[in-house]
């Protein structure tokens, strides 16, 4: 397969343009109506869109310098519209034919006919499972017509099957269920929800009294920015700015839970040892009492 701006293995000078360059008739510039070797019958100059379409195709098939030179000659000396057509042609025929060798050996494998054959085994099975779609219907179609599908046909195909393959979902960051607070990329202080339910993730984002569910993309950067600032931490911070507990989403009254950030009940589940938690919830209480304060007071928000 050819590399950036190596040569490629057809003869630009007498394949890409039908004929060698001093077989061509010779331009002539004189006026309107007089050029492309004189007469009534000259031929027809190529289009702007000939041209560009050959310039676009030659970068495609990473065409070389001298090449690329050859054709602005040409462009110069006066193409004519029936030869970019055949030009245009066999750019696009190497192409289609780069494409797929590409295509066979991103797939670990450069036997076209083994490729075909998973082609056709796999369109044979989607259409008795009634699941066959307009492209493999014509595909079909010229399989068994013809016997054969072209390279490009059999790479797209094979591009298809893969996107069919079912992706393997990361490792995701280990959090616990409930509400966290955390700083974004941008700075900006967000407010997430995390679900674990039958080994799957979910995450949602909150936003006023409503929650959207995040693009399954975002996961890996969202749940590991809750890792990196600590799960417990984060639950806190998130009753500490929202009011409400990070497990349950109780709104926090009780003066004790608000002295906690938490209620003093579902804070135990960001605590592995639960003596720990006690004593946490302890010292929340005397310190409400040493200001002379009920800890079991309900107050206003």
């Amino acid at each position: 397969m050819p590399t950036s701006r190596q040569p490629v293995s057809i003869n630009t000078r007498h394949n890409w343009f039908g004929v060698a360059p001093n077989q061509l008739p010779p331009r002539q510039d004189a006026g309107r109506g007089q050029a492309y070797g004189g007469g009534d019958r000259s031929p027809r100059p190529a289009s702007d869109q000939q041209l560009k379409f050959i310039r676009d195709l030659l970068r495609q098939v990473n065409a070389s310098d001298e090449q690329v030179d050859r054709f602005e000659q040409r462009v110069i000396d006066g193409l004519a519209s029936a030869e970019a057509s055949s030009a245009i042609d066999k750019l696009v025929a190497l192409r289609d034919r780069q494409r797929a060798e590409r295509s066979q050996t991103a797939m670990g494998t450069n036997d076209p006919n083994s490729d075909l054959r998973r082609v056709v085994e796999d369109l044979r099975a989607t259409r008795a499972a009634g699941r066959l779609n307009e492209f493999g219907a014509s595909l079909m179609d010229q399989y068994d017509r013809r016997g054969t599908l072209s390279p490009a046909q059999i790479a797209s195909y094979l591009r298809g099957m893969e996107r069919r393959q079912p992706r393997q979902r990361p490792d995701l960051p280990a959090v616990p269920d409930g509400r966290y607070a955390v700083d974004s990329a941008e700075g900006e202080l967000r407010f997430y929800r995390v679900v674990n339910r039958d080994g799957k993730v979910y995450l949602h984002v909150q936003h006023g009294g409503n929650e959207s569910d995040v693009h399954f993309s975002a996961y890996q950067a969202i749940l590991r920015s809750i890792v990196e600032a600590g799960p417990r931490e984060a639950a806190l911070r998130y009753g500490q700015e929202i009011g409400c507990c990070a497990r349950c989403g109780t709104r926090l009254t009780n003066r004790l839970s608000r002295e906690l950030n938490i209620g003093p009940i579902c804070g135990g589940h960001w605590y592995e040892d639960e003596s720990e938690w006690r004593s946490v919830r302890s010292a929340a209480r005397e310190a409400i009492i040493a200001r002379g304060e009920d800890p079991n007071e309900n107050v206003e928000a």
